[in-house]
């Protein structure tokens, strides 16, 4: 690697958690970015999905070292000070970024925001687009500010949310998007050829912090959105209902719709058919085929009714 190649690279400092800061971090080119430092949310809780633990997949090497914080210490901001990178890019991090670090980097904190700014500010754009049945999310790249997620939008592409994308798949698509065209993004900010656009703050949309009580099934609902919020929280919390006090996790199911089911009560289990489990909602039947009693493993409808008889004509709630 000679002198001059060296020279141009950008000094990076990357912020990002989890398998979608790791996709984006395993997409930076290497001929454009000298990566001085990784900062990573220390993972708080086991995901049962090795795919999606919160750990960042990366390793160390002579050239940076990888700190795992949960806050943001005095000496995590000696250290920032100290490497005082060019650009910092954040991605997936899951923790808000002190105002002192936006006067850091000459070139910005960039980050990655899944949703078509300034669609669905917050933490949870990814799982409110399906929740709200939208037809097509996006990704935007943007120059960070002290409001949240209002800054400037360097980059943005539309992309169409498949009907059967749970929030992962469609968080891969997403991220997967955004790496491939950061790359290009932070070379036009370097050489000053990009085009800022202020987002229009009139037209702002937020999300709210996922709660794990957020995955409890109110069966009043309409079946579609039961069954948007499958998708949406699929990753987590889950989506959950009880039997005899015992929580159940349901893990696929489709829904039909029905103005007249002819059964008074919803969460009603009426019957076990070839679609799965029949549970009655506001306006026809969610059919479930694969559930998991909390504790246990997971189970096809069928083999979960037969080692169960009474589960046919009891309640959830």
């Amino acid at each position: 690697m000679t002198s001059n190649i060296s020279y141009n690279k950008i000094s990076t400092l990357f912020m990002g958690s989890g398998v979608y800061g790791s996709l984006v971090f395993k997409g930076l080119d290497i001929n454009v970015f000298d990566i001085i430092g990784v900062i990573t949310k220390s993972q708080n809780r086991i995901s049962r999905n090795p795919n999606f633990d919160n750990e960042l997949n990366i390793q160390a090497n002579n050239n940076f070292d990888i700190h795992r914080i949960n806050k943001f210490t005095d000496e995590i901001k000696s250290k920032l000070i100290q490497l005082h990178p060019e650009i910092i890019i954040v991605a997936s991090f899951g923790l808000i970024l002190p105002d002192y670090i936006l006067n850091i980097p000459r070139l910005g904190v960039i980050n990655i925001h899944p949703s078509l700014l300034p669609k669905l500010r917050g933490p949870s754009p990814i799982s409110s687009a399906i929740i709200e049945g939208m037809k097509n999310t996006g990704v935007s790249i943007i120059k960070m500010v002290k409001e949240l997620d209002a800054g400037p939008i360097l980059f943005q592409k539309e992309f169409q949310i498949q009907e059967n994308y749970n929030s992962e798949e469609l968080g891969l698509e997403l991220f997967n998007l955004a790496a491939q065209n950061l790359n290009q993004t932070v070379k036009k900010i370097a050489d000053k050829s990009i085009k800022e656009i202020s987002q229009d703050h009139s037209l702002a949309t937020y999300t709210k912090m996922i709660k794990k009580s957020d995955g409890l099934i109110n069966w009043a609902e309409p079946g579609e959105l039961i069954i948007r919020k499958l998708k949406a929280y699929s990753q987590w919390p889950g989506l959950y209902t009880y039997w005899k006090d015992k929580r159940i996790i349901i893990k696929d199911a489709d829904f039909q719709k029905e103005e007249n089911s002819g059964f008074e009560d919803n969460g009603q289990i009426i019957e076990l058919n070839d679609k799965g489990i029949a549970v009655k909602t506001s306006d026809g039947l969610i059919h479930i085929k694969s559930l998991q009693l909390e504790g246990n493993k997971i189970m096809d409808a069928s083999s979960f009714v037969h080692g169960r008889p009474a589960f046919i004509n009891s309640n959830l709630n």
